[in-house]
């Protein structure tokens, strides 16, 4: 499933560039607009992505953890997968990303790949810079605050 921003793109870019950092008042600057105009942007489109990430979780029978409609990230477990740890997080185009956390189950395996794709997509979408060494559950946990 992507998930379509189309009805709402200025709203999307305008809450993307907020969760990497850029405040309201400067968005507001960027475009020529209030920042009254932003926040309520922000706002409609943040009550969309929570919706979209609580319905990913239910199609993809995942227990909801914790949530951040600011961030455009959920994490939980796995019901169909006994348990494996999950991050699903909205990327910086809008489509939705989901990553399982192999090794919750022991099962062995290099799995640098995967993080490094995890890192890139946190970094592009939410402009944080992880550290080389972090693994799954070290990410999720760099993500709740």
């Amino acid at each position: 499933m992507t998930v379509n921003y189309e009805t709402a793109p200025t709203a999307f870019t305008y809450w993307n560039m907020r969760r990497k950092g850029i405040i309201q008042s400067e968005i507001a600057r960027h475009f020529g607009i209030s920042r009254q105009a932003v926040n309520r942007s922000i706002h409609d489109i943040e009550r969309i992505i929570l919706s979209d990430l609580l319905e990913m979780a239910r199609s993809s029978d995942v227990m909801v953890d914790w949530t951040s409609a600011v961030k455009g990230v959920l994490v939980g477990s796995s019901r169909q997968l006994g348990g494996l740890y999950c991050l699903i997080i909205i990327d910086d185009s809008g489509r939705p990303r989901v990553f399982y956390d192999t090794r919750t189950l022991g099962i062995e395996h290099d799995n640098r790949a995967e993080i490094t794709k995890i890192k890139d997509v946190i970094r592009r979408s939410l402009g944080l810079e992880l550290r080389d060494e972090m693994t799954f559950r070290s990410i999720l946990g760099s993500l709740y605050g």
